[in-house]
């Protein structure tokens, strides 16, 4: 089965802020100063990444507690050929530093990921086709479970400047015998202060989010399903005196036929590595 890194990390999505709206998603000039995020936690984990002297990652791991078992952390191991991440690994033990290959990358003459295969899956001919505008921004990817393409999730993706605002997937399952689809559509919405996920665009591969695509901070994300289930997320933030969040407090409601529960959830911290 494929793994997606961002199905393991709940604190991946805890990246916005809710002060100093941006209603209409107009990205803000360069940061002055564009720091690189070192570690992140969560109340229930922590994720740390190391880079290499040219400033690629070299990796990342991700360690859950709070009585979670061992068996759910995760090391992500980027190789990379000509300046280029050509796969990456994953491991369930840092003492595996090879780890298993769970994606190639193959590239188009513009440097852009166009084909990513999946050894790993139980066929070992899964793969994803990436699409891109003419502005270089991912705009539709298509996950097939075979080479015959049988089962496909669909995305596609709608910008703003260079803000993610919109993403349809859309995916299949069985329902008893009978092959259905199923259709979620997300919308985002964003500040004018920078993403501190910025320095991790070029990992979105792995990192499995298309809002780490985007140049500002995420204020609220809202999502409504075929299935009758949706939700609407909002973040909250501090900063630091480069406009970077430092900490963040999540608040979800999630409603299904006509129930709806709301959690909030603190204590998320972000780190940067010194300039």
């Amino acid at each position: 089965m494929r793994l997606h890194l961002l199905s393991l990390l709940g604190i991946m999505v805890l990246y916005a802020s809710c002060s100093k709206d941006n209603d209409n998603n107009d990205p803000v000039p360069e940061p002055e100063v564009l720091l690189t995020i070192s570690s992140y936690l969560s109340p229930w984990d922590s994720t740390a990444l190391d880079y290499n002297s040219d400033g690629t990652l070299k990796r990342l791991a991700n360690i859950t507690f709070d009585g979670l078992p061992p068996d759910t952390s995760l090391f992500v191991y980027p190789f990379y050929e000509n300046g280029q991440m050509k796969r990456y690994n994953f491991a369930r033990d840092i003492s595996d530093p090879a780890g298993e290959t769970v994606a190639v990358l193959t590239y188009n003459s513009a440097g852009q990921a166009v084909r990513i295969d999946h050894p790993e899956s139980t066929s070992g001919t899964a793969y994803d086709s990436l699409v891109y505008n003419t502005q270089g921004q991912l705009t539709a990817t298509y996950a097939f479970t075979s080479a015959a393409k049988t089962d496909t999730v669909v995305n596609f993706y709608t910008w703003e400047k260079n803000n993610l605002v919109k993403n349809v997937v859309t995916s299949s399952y069985i329902d008893g015998v009978t092959k259905k689809w199923e259709t979620t559509t997300r919308t985002y919405r964003y500040e004018d202060k920078p993403s501190p996920f910025r320095s991790m665009a070029g990992y979105y591969y792995f990192l499995g989010g298309p809002q780490y695509l985007s140049v500002n901070n995420e204020v609220e994300e809202s999502f409504s399903s075929t299935n009758g289930f949706s939700g609407t997320t909002t973040y909250a933030y501090e900063y630091n005196s480069d406009n970077y969040p430092v900490s963040a407090v999540r608040t979800v409601a999630l409603s299904l036929g006509g129930n709806t529960e709301t959690h909030v959830y603190e204590g998320a911290r972000f780190h940067y590595l010194p300039q």
